[in-house]
């Protein structure tokens, strides 16, 4: 405490009543906030580092020496170095036996700490001169490691040797107690398609804790669900932790893949666990719109205003019709007619351009569009700045010369338009000498020239931090689904949707209001 010079010292165990009951389960529903707001949290580990030999081969293993990166891959260095990974294996897995790395509220203090936490290991004194304090500060008997490097270097080992024959020993072990999820969870074209719901889950339920039930508390800690069950009632009414698990992630938003192509035996799905059951069903094709940051996007991927029903999940947000098709490969051509030009003639920004291009055939998208780049000059919501990065987005696809949609809100006399981004190249090169669109044969606003069931949903839900005096740490929630729209059941009064894929757009909905519509439950579920 001297050397971060703070006067105040937290302790799970002395700082929240033990007793069952109301207040032990509020403290439980808060640790989060204890550990995401802490400047220093720490963790005291009860290995030890008593040689120069030990000392040398940490800091070979927190300076990623072992490990290099070909293309997305990491790979051993050298052959030669297998005999010293081996050492760096049986040190990692000595250091990652303590009982820290295998219990379950060990695992909320360093995930929600994030990069905050120091994992603190009592050395030898004399090997005080000799520790870089660029991996282990300055303490006097103490290495003090950010447990952010362990972790990322102990995963890139694991994955670099993951492949190698014969495999190391401990890396499994290693890898469930010590992975960083950002590495870990990365996909080969460096995209991340699925939420990390799942695997905070599996790896929350893998842990040990003295009362299984308090697992729910810890996952919603650590998933930032602010929609809580009362884990105390439903263990006395005897109820399924299994179910309440699901329940808990429902409720709070997380998609599920519900088309009816999505088939799945029933009794293979009977045979699921619970985490086994939530890899197989949870939406996969999460596109994020930026290049980092990926998963902290994916956490934001979920309905708002969630109700769950005998029939599926019901939420609230907007139903797009696709109307119309937009060429964009002629931008391309724009940009050159004007440089050629005398004088180089100014450039237009892409949507000041595509706003141009829709001027008489989707007037009102038109000047929506004119009037968002106006919208960086003033004070942002969540929304707004949701919808400048959809923005930057449609500006990208133009200048990539990808397929643009129109559309409009479904079932609505309100003036509500948006315009989303196909995931195929616009072929067309059908344009003016000067650069400029020919509507007539590269536009179409007629639906009937639609597949009906062309939609998407949208919603955005902006973070609450605040319920009756509780700080909720929340996240924004947004969602773009292509989906598919029940033909059959149209003349119900709230849509039925099937989930297809993931699409951007920027969609103007000014007064205009959400629309309930459900997503029924998985095929596999109903049946069981």
């Amino acid at each position: 405490m001297d050397y971060v010079k703070y006067d105040y010292l937290w302790i799970d165990r002395h700082c929240i009543h033990q007793q069952e009951g109301e207040s032990k389960e509020i403290g439980m529903q808060a640790m989060d906030r204890v550990y995401s707001l802490s400047e220093h949290p720490a963790a005291l580990l009860s290995r030890n580092i008593n040689t120069s030999e030990q000392l040398q081969l940490l800091t070979d293993i927190l300076s990623g020496s072992f490990v290099t990166m070909c293309g997305d891959k990491y790979l051993p260095l050298s052959p030669a170095h297998w005999k010293r990974a081996l050492d760096a294996f049986q040190l990692l897995h000595y250091i990652t036996s303590d009982t820290w790395f295998s219990r379950g509220w060990t695992y909320q203090e360093n995930y929600r700490a994030n990069n905050n936490m120091t994992l603190l290991i009592t050395h030898s004194p004399r090997l005080n001169l000799e520790k870089p304090s660029r991996h282990f500060k300055s303490l006097d008997g103490e290495l003090l490691i950010k447990s952010k490097d362990f972790y990322e270097q102990a995963t890139k080992l694991c994955l670099a040797y993951s492949n190698y024959k014969p495999t190391p020993p401990y890396l499994s072990t290693i890898l469930s107690r010590a992975k960083r999820y950002k590495i870990s969870l990365a996909s080969s074209d460096d995209s991340a398609p699925v939420s990390m719901s799942p695997t905070i889950i599996e790896d929350i339920t893998s842990r040990q804790l003295e009362r299984e039930w308090d697992r729910l508390a810890i996952i919603a800690n650590c998933c930032q669900y602010t929609k809580r069950l009362n884990s105390s009632k439903l263990q006395g009414n005897k109820h399924s932790l299994s179910l309440s698990l699901l329940t808990l992630v429902l409720m709070n938003g997380e998609i599920l893949r519900n088309h009816p192509r999505e088939k799945l035996d029933v009794n293979a799905v009977r045979k699921m666990t619970i985490i086994e059951f939530l890899h197989k069903h949870f939406f996969y094709g999460l596109d994020c719109p930026w290049e980092n940051a990926k998963l902290t996007f994916n956490k934001g991927c979920r309905f708002a205003n969630v109700v769950l029903t005998e029939e599926g999940v019901r939420t609230k947000g907007y139903l797009w019709r696709f109307v119309g098709e937009i060429s964009t490969a002629q931008f391309r051509n724009y940009i050159q007619t004007r440089k050629r030009k005398r004088n180089r003639q100014p450039i237009k920004r892409p949507l000041d351009w595509l706003a141009e291009q829709l001027a008489d055939e989707c007037p009102v998208l038109s000047l929506r569009l004119g009037e968002i780049l106006f919208e960086r000059q003033v004070p942002l919501t969540a929304a707004k700045k949701w919808m400048l990065n959809m923005a930057d987005k449609v500006e990208e696809a133009i200048m990539q010369g990808k397929l643009l949609h129109t559309a409009e809100l479904l079932d609505s006399d309100t003036l509500g338009v948006a315009v989303f981004i196909s995931e195929t190249e616009d072929t067309n090169t059908n344009y003016n000498s000067d650069g400029s669109t020919k509507m007539g044969s590269e536009m179409s606003v007629d639906s009937d020239d639609h597949d009906e069931g062309f939609d998407v949903f949208t919603s955005f839900d902006s973070a609450h931090f605040d319920r009756g005096g509780f700080d909720l740490n929340d996240l924004d929630k947004h969602v773009s689904l292509e989906v598919d729209y029940d033909s059959g059941m149209r003349d119900r009064c709230i849509p039925r949707l099937y989930t297809k894929r993931w699409i951007h757009g920027l969609c103007f909905y000014p007064g205009c209001a959400q629309q309930s519509v459900l997503f029924p439950w998985p095929q596999s579920l109903r049946d069981l």
